[in-house]
Parts: structure tokens; sequence; C-alpha cells
């Protein structure tokens, strides 16, 4: 599980149960404990575990992608 806790707010990024362990309700536990910090917030897919759409606003900001100078890798943001 990947996520973060800021104190008032938790955000689940990413959960991932291994191949052999699936099937065994692990995924469910780790959600179960990760609902007890409150104020979960997680995305759409998770229709299954009886989460439902709210009326949260987040907002976003496209970030300049700007080219590095020649010889550089990667790029610069």
């Amino acid at each position: 599980m990947l996520g973060a806790f800021d104190g008032r707010w938790a955000w689940i990024d990413h959960l991932a149960v291994a191949d052999p362990f699936r099937r065994r309700a692990i995924g469910r536990l780790l959600m179960e404990a990760a609902e007890r910090c409150h104020n979960l917030q997680v995305a759409a897919c998770n229709q299954v575990l009886g989460y439902k759409a709210a009326d949260n606003r987040f907002m976003e900001k496209p970030l300049v992608t700007l080219t590095p100078p020649d010889g550089a890798l990667g790029e610069i943001v």
C-alpha cells in the first residue's frame, strides 16, 4: 500500500497484493486498516468496497515542461 497521511486526510495512491496471495481478503483488510485513519480519500474505481462519489473539489494546475539544455538528460519541471 502506498499513500500519505497529513494528520487530517489520508490518501491511498496504490494498493497491490502479489499474485500468490490474492483471493485471501488481504487487500480488503489493508483498506479496512486505512479506513481507521478517518477522512480517507480513494479513487472512484473502489465502488466494490462500498465507496460512493462525494462532491469533493480538487484543483489542478498544468505545469510547463521545459526542454533541457543540449546534453542534459530528463525534463525540467
